[in-house]
């Protein structure tokens, strides 16, 4: 169930927002890619921004499933909040919210909680639709001990790690002390490496979600 619904107000504000643009209320993906953008804007520096700086994948890897949604007929609206940066894709239904004027708080709940589904790298937005029981894709999830696999409706890829040349198991994390821990500074002491998703293993994870929407969310036996 929903924790909350918006008010009939509120609802005209968003699906005026769409209609500006085109956009089918029934037909939209909201995509974050992390980067260090809104962490300098609001003053984080030093070792609490190397501290997460593992976190932000190149956004080119996310170009492959964005035109495969937009292949299908999507609009694709790229949130974010003290982004400059404009995201590398040119298309009629990519709307590059992060870096227009129409971005504001409300909208970002708005649209998040009204899409067919959220994806992105790990971060707070893209995660926020559980609050909605809508569905939500997160990449690139380290540590896996932070993974918030009880959400609803929701699929998680983790980024992989390798220390000399091996990739770790869960076991291996846990004895290294890293399956909790956020702490880029940490893992390069211990010759810990994060191995981001690649464009295929995004568009894959993007096909799985367009799968499930499509076919249900259902826990199998493993």
């Amino acid at each position: 169930s929903k924790l909350f619904e918006f008010s009939d107000d509120e609802n005209s504000v968003g699906l005026e927002y769409l209609s500006q643009y085109d956009i089918n209320p029934d037909k939209f993906v909201c995509l974050l890619v992390r980067n260090d953008e809104y962490y300098r804007s609001i003053g984080i520096t030093g070792h609490l921004l190397d501290r997460m700086s593992y976190r932000n994948p190149d956004p080119k890897s996310y170009n492959l499933a964005v035109e495969y949604l937009l292949d299908l007929e999507y609009h694709v609206i790229r949130m974010g909040k003290g982004f400059t940066e404009r995201f590398p894709i040119s298309h009629p239904k990519f709307i590059d919210y992060a870096v227009s004027e129409d971005r504001d708080d409300f909208l970002d709940i708005w649209l998040v909680a009204n899409c067919c589904y959220c994806f992105g790298s790990s971060c707070g937005l893209v995660c926020l639709p559980v609050i909605f029981n809508n569905p939500f894709l997160a990449i690139d999830v380290f540590p896996q001990g932070r993974m918030q696999s009880w959400a609803a409706k929701s699929i998680f890829i983790p980024s992989v790690a390798r220390k000399n040349g091996e990739l770790l198991s869960l076991r291996d994390m846990v004895e290294l002390n890293i399956i909790g821990i956020v702490d880029r500074k940490y893992y390069k002491k211990i010759g810990v490496e994060i191995i981001h998703n690649d464009a295929e293993d995004i568009l894959e994870a993007v096909k799985d979600m367009e799968n499930k929407i499509q076919n249900g969310f259902y826990v199998n036996e493993l």
